[in-house]
């Protein structure tokens, strides 16, 4: 999984124009901040007594379950691979 992250955020670093560096940056930022945003969510489920976030879709649990892990990745995705001009 880090392997896949660090491939991503090196291609997402050249594609953005941000460079090789930060996109590993961020790869390595997105392995660890990807599981981290998860378990917050799971955190925030138990404390409000609720299975799911949602019931639109059947056997799925919700469209909060779907982005968890989105909540910090993407914050980093912003800093990281957004070039400054």
């Amino acid at each position: 999984s880090s392997d896949l992250s660090l491939a991503a955020g090196a291609w997402l670093g050249h594609a953005s124009g941000a460079g090789l560096a930060r996109g590993l940056a961020f790869g390595v930022a997105a392995s660890v901040l990807g599981p981290m945003g998860d378990l917050a969510e799971s955190i925030l489920k138990r404390q409000a007594d609720a299975k799911d976030s949602g019931a639109s879709i059947p056997g799925m649990g919700g469209a909060f379950d779907v982005l968890d892990s989105l909540l910090l990745t993407a914050p980093a995705a912003l800093w990281l691979l957004v070039p400054v001009r």
